[in-house]
């Protein structure tokens, strides 16, 4: 993807990096795309028609932000009738998102769509300790959701695997659980309306 643009701001000085990479420590302020792609037909169409949209975990500005960029990705965001579902990392990543908490990724994610997400998911499960000191090596520190407690789209989820090196994902079972849940609530309102036959 040699048309990602971040720009890091790092001891008061701008640098431009081209591509994915391994940033140094600085700290990513904006990213672009150059030159400007348009988001193909196909994907418009499919998020224009969809009933649920879900933007699942990723590095917010080198896996996230860039699908979100193409033009009218946008449009097509703010045109759906889609409840859109955003489904929260669990650590933070250096470079990226250093001292982000939950509300940051959402308001990132959220001014790129133009429009607010419907639903934010959180796994909330404990972490092992060695896991945590590993990361905090890394410089990365658990997501804090602590300023979206009373926010009423966020739905908290329990669980997590946790593999031979430490590192944390979320488990897929809570994640597709939740979801269920998700899609449940919005085909049972849909029958209250009488939009579904029951």
């Amino acid at each position: 993807m040699k048309n990602i643009v971040t720009i890091g701001g790092g001891s008061g000085h701008a640098q431009v990096l081209k591509g994915i990479k391994a940033l140094p420590d600085i700290a990513i302020t904006a990213i672009r795309l150059r030159p400007s792609v348009r988001a193909s037909a196909q994907a418009t169409s499919a998020i224009e028609a969809a009933d649920h949209c879900i933007i699942c975990p990723g590095d917010l500005y080198s896996s996230i932000t860039p699908v979100l960029l193409p033009i009218g990705m946008k449009r097509s965001l703010q045109r759906t009738n889609a409840r859109i579902t955003v489904v929260l990392n669990i650590m933070t990543k250096r470079g990226e998102t250093d001292g982000y908490c939950a509300e940051d990724f959402i308001r990132e994610i959220e001014s790129k769509m133009g429009r607010p997400c419907d639903v934010i998911l959180y796994n909330d499960a404990p972490i092992p300790k060695r896991s945590l000191i590993l990361y905090r090596l890394e410089h990365k520190l658990r997501l804090s959701s602590k300023k979206l407690k009373h926010d009423p789209r966020l739905v908290r989820i329990s669980g997590i695997h946790v593999d031979a090196n430490g590192r944390v994902y979320h488990d897929p079972r809570a994640v597709r659980d939740a979801l269920q849940k998700i899609f449940k609530g919005e085909t049972n309102e849909k029958k209250k309306k009488g939009c579904i036959p029951a």
